[in-house]
């Protein structure tokens, strides 16, 4: 593990991983460009798409959980609490 924590991060990498968790998940939350970036990104690097599959994953867990569990944890923010019931409402379609 430290040797990944090492390992410098491709420019190409630093800018879509931010991208993943909305290009993962339900719903429309990038614009064109950015859903552009993050296809061609994904299409050339393994381990960003392992991590789109990882963040998809969490995304299908949080919504099956969230039909059992109505309340998201205290300490998340209020924006990130949010983000979280909207990701979650959205996989349900």
């Amino acid at each position: 593990m430290k040797e990944r924590r090492n390992r410098k991060v491709p420019a190409e990498c630093r800018a879509a991983r931010p991208l993943l968790c909305d290009y993962a998940g339900p719903g429309d939350n990038l614009d064109r460009i950015e859903r552009q970036l993050v296809r061609k990104h994904l299409a050339g690097c393994p381990d960003c798409r392992k991590a789109a599959a990882d963040f998809s994953a969490v995304i299908r867990l949080l919504h099956s959980a969230s039909k059992t569990i109505k309340e998201t944890p205290a300490h998340l923010s209020p924006d990130r609490r949010n983000h979280i019931i909207k990701l979650c409402g959205e996989a349900g379609r």
